[in-house]
């Protein structure tokens, strides 16, 4: 599923999920501040993809966070929500995080990116949740 989300700088971020839901936990996790969920429809990460290119002079950097101008408003049939200046609209940085860094097998690397796929989360989101999930398991984690 492609879903359109704006955060609360008035950007809209464009992604894929099969877990809406999750991955709006995810995404309020990474940036630290929910989003707005605009719309959704059916499609993959190659029709994501396909949407990225075609609004590509609205977008901000690498990101996959978008101008809201008309012509994306009108693709996703909602009307401007924030501001009518798309200019005017800034992008949402992560938060800031120290970082973990796993040094992962490429087999690991390809279960890891499945099971996070699965639950509709970041593999840096599932790897946190999976060593927050194991640390409380181990009698209170680190001391």
């Amino acid at each position: 599923m492609i879903y359109f989300a704006q955060t609360p700088t008035g950007s809209v971020k464009i992604g894929c999920t099969d877990n809406i839901e999750a991955r709006l936990q995810a995404l309020e996790s990474h940036y630290g501040q929910p989003l707005a969920l605009l719309a959704t429809m059916p499609g993959d990460c190659a029709i994501e993809a396909e949407i990225h290119e075609r609004f590509a002079h609205l977008r901000f950097g690498n990101t996959e966070q978008f101008r809201p101008a008309a012509d994306l408003l009108e693709f996703i049939g909602k009307p401007l929500l924030v501001n009518p200046d798309p200019d005017a609209v800034e992008v949402v940085k992560p938060r800031s995080v120290k970082g973990i860094r796993l040094d992962l097998s490429p087999a690991d690397h390809k279960r890891v990116a499945r099971a996070a796929r699965e639950r509709g989360l970041t593999m840096s989101s599932y790897a946190r949740q999976a060593l927050l999930e194991r640390l409380k398991a181990d009698e209170g984690g680190l001391k």
